[in-house]
């Protein structure tokens, strides 16, 4: 459980200054910080990217509970005893960081732009996509180097989808 609340810190420090919060309304603001605002989750784009029994797979156990998390640029999978989870969060490029001082750290030239694979509080995966720097974790019994590395080179390829879809939508020739 400390190894989830180190991760989701961690993403969350990292999110903090490219998300504007509805300073308005501070219940949502509350839910939302708090990653308490369930009805959101089902809306959050980040979320969308996987169904239960997808994420299911990646865990290696049943997910019981889908999340907002980092203040609404990620998404966050957890089953029943919280013990293992996914995370997938999305946040502009300027904010690229990579635990390259961790031993494990590993350079995934054909990954994405700057992809890499860490074990750092579980497995941490990410690259550059376009203007997004695009982030997974797996932690718990199921993560392994290999299942990071596998989300996160689906994840690049359903969040490109999404974007061009979303660009299709509002009439943008080229979204990312």
């Amino acid at each position: 459980m400390r190894k989830l609340f180190l991760v989701v810190g961690f993403l969350f420090v990292c999110s903090i200054p490219s998300f504007a919060l509805d300073n308005e309304n501070p219940e949502t603001l509350s839910r939302t910080l708090s990653g308490d605002n369930k009805g959101d989750a089902d809306n959050n784009a980040q979320c969308q990217l996987f169904s239960k029994a997808e994420v299911s797979q990646y865990m290696g156990t049943a997910v019981s509970e889908m999340n907002n998390a980092a203040m609404g640029t990620g998404c966050q999978w957890v089953d029943k005893d919280a013990d293992n989870s996914m995370m997938v969060q999305i946040v502009p490029a300027d904010y690229y960081s990579a635990a390259s001082g961790v031993e494990s750290y590993k350079k995934l030239p054909d990954v994405g732009v700057r992809g890499f694979v860490v074990l750092d509080m579980g497995w941490t995966a990410g690259a550059i996509l376009g203007e997004e720097f695009v982030v997974v974790a797996l932690d718990g019994t199921g993560a392994s180097e290999a299942k990071a590395i596998t989300l996160l080179k689906e994840t690049l390829k359903r969040r490109q989808a999404q974007a061009i879809q979303l660009g299709k939508t509002l009439g943008i020739s080229k979204p990312l």
